[in-house]
């Protein structure tokens, strides 16, 4: 029999289950990469990875984000990445070792530019310093946000244009100490009664008038909408304690009044505006 040395079968098992463990942790870590290559392939921000400002490894989405291949990148400067204008900017960030997030202009390597917005930090490996940065391309939010200033530019001009249109359309004008004229003209329709009515109160509140001059002279078409908008505009002044004047009334606007079947009690009626300032300015003697 030979004189072998005798094993102990726990030292096996031990040996066994440092390599099933040694197996398990490189699984992990397998998947662990296979992970993060996955969400670096599908994000829409690139990770590049900086030692000494030069670029030693970046993701897939450089490619689409700065127009070049990854390969091409390796080894060049981060500056040549940098459009001249955010030059300053980058090398502030990048001595301070910064790591809060801000925006910069960078160039692609088809010579385009773009605006994105970079966040990095500084990590030791090895006794080395190394500088982990992503890009996300903010030109689309910048765009986006770009055409909401504009909408909204757009929307007050159209307001200030339609409330000046309302102004036009409906002039007040004191012609005298406590007598406002406010001449109709063309179509009225539902929006520009509700001005005129609105034009007239507001009037005789800021003026103190006695007396509002009401010149349908120029109203192309004289019906429901219209007579309704004279007698509301009348009751009105009345509450506020003025007057209306009615003038300009042709004989076939007295004869559709009277068709529509409306009480003009409260309108004093004249059927010339000259007229109409007469008595108003007699009144006030």
């Amino acid at each position: 029999m030979g004189n072998g040395v005798a094993l102990d079968p726990s030292r096996f098992e031990a040996v066994e289950r440092e390599l099933a463990e040694a197996q398990a942790t490189i699984t992990r870590l397998e998947r662990e990469a296979w992970r993060i290559r996955h969400m670096l392939e599908v994000t829409q921000e690139t990770l590049t990875v900086f030692e000494n400002g030069v670029v030693i490894d970046t993701s897939p989405q450089f490619e689409v984000m700065f127009r070049g291949k990854r390969e091409d990148a390796i080894g060049k400067h981060a500056f040549e990445f940098v459009a001249p204008e955010s030059h300053a900017l980058v090398a502030e960030h990048q001595r301070r070792g910064s790591v809060e997030p801000y925006e910069a202009t960078l160039l692609r390597m088809d010579g385009s530019t773009f605006v994105a917005r970079i966040r990095a930090q500084n990590f030791e490996r090895d006794g080395r310093t190394i500088r982990i940065a992503t890009f996300a391309d903010a030109t689309a939010e910048k765009l986006a946000a770009e055409v909401v200033r504009t909408a909204a530019v757009v929307e007050e001009t159209m307001q200030l244009q339609t409330e000046l249109l309302v102004r036009l359309s409906n002039p007040l004008l004191p012609i005298a100490e406590g007598t406002l004229l406010l001449p109709l003209i063309g179509v009225i329709d539902e929006d520009r009664a509700s001005g005129v009515l609105g034009t007239l109160t507001q009037g005789i509140v800021a003026h103190d008038a006695r007396f509002v001059i009401l010149d349908v002279t120029g109203v192309e078409a004289l019906d429901t909408q219209v007579a309704n908008l004279l007698v509301t505009c009348a009751r009105a002044a009345a509450l506020l304690g003025a007057r209306v004047l009615l003038t300009g009334i042709r004989a076939d606007v007295a004869r559709t009044l009277v068709t529509l079947g409306h009480d003009l009690g409260s309108l004093v009626t004249f059927a010339t505006l000259k007229q109409g300032v007469a008595h108003a300015l007699g009144a006030r003697r």
